[in-house]
């Protein structure tokens, strides 16, 4: 039936139907004192998918009428399930997007605190690498990340390097100079370390001012700077 995807009405005790008198669902309904079987395919996009089977004790139970009927009403299922089983898959669907979303955005997380870490390297100094670009989402977190390090650490000076930095020009560098202006509101200084000479000439060309904000060539220097801020100092043991 769900070749030819047509309905059938059976009479389980005609042994002239010798192809079905002796099929299996047959002798099964048979043994069940099924008289009359009815087979009717569930169609969807012109394939069945499906067979509602209904059965009774009397024979010739069942009228082209009453099959006509049945048709209708199982036509009216097939495209219920069809359409329950197009909600369960947009479900699923929806639930790995939505979990795959999750994944994406717990990711990008740790991508954006690895490529800006805070790092302690003396007392009241931190340093803060930028790896990528800054643009003004990451830039949020940037601030918000160094502020509160700053509380924590009540640290006086941050080098920020910039050597990672995929492009230093005038939006990156507006973004850093606001990290620059919330460092001060704490009374710390942020210093900008590892421009290149590749950066320094695009930030020329552009006009770009970095105000009162320190700069050095090298984090070395940065970290030779920040010491004469904090009254630290670098001392070199003679070897043995």
């Amino acid at each position: 039936m769900l070749s030819t995807a047509r309905p059938i009405i059976v009479d389980t005790l005609d042994t002239h139907a010798s192809e079905l008198h002796d099929a299996p669902d047959i002798v099964e309904a048979r043994g069940r004192g099924a008289h009359t079987l009815v087979g009717v395919p569930l169609l969807a996009g012109g394939s069945a998918f499906g067979v509602l089977v209904l059965e009774s004790g009397r024979p010739a139970a069942c009228s082209l009428d009453d099959l006509t009927m049945i048709e209708r009403v199982v036509d009216t299922m097939a495209v219920a399930i069809e359409n329950a089983q197009l909600v369960r898959r947009i479900t699923e669907r929806t639930f790995e997007l939505e979990q795959a979303n999750r994944q994406q955005e717990s990711l990008l997380g740790t991508i954006l605190e690895l490529s800006s870490p805070v790092v302690p390297i003396a007392r009241s100094i931190l340093v803060m690498p930028i790896v990528g670009a800054m643009d003004a989402q990451r830039s949020g977190r940037f601030i918000e990340s160094m502020l509160q390090d700053i509380t924590e650490r009540q640290a006086r000076v941050v080098l920020v390097d910039v050597t990672g930095m995929a492009v230093v020009d005038a939006a990156s560098v507006e973004h850093l100079l606001r990290a620059a202006r919330a460092a001060r509101l704490l009374g710390a200084e942020v210093v900008l370390v590892g421009i290149t000479p590749a950066a320094a000439r695009l930030m020329v060309e552009e006009g770009v001012d970095l105000g009162s904000v320190t700069t050095r060539s090298t984090l070395e220097l940065g970290f030779a700077h920040a010491l004469s801020k904090t009254g630290g100092q670098i001392v070199y043991r003679r070897s043995a």
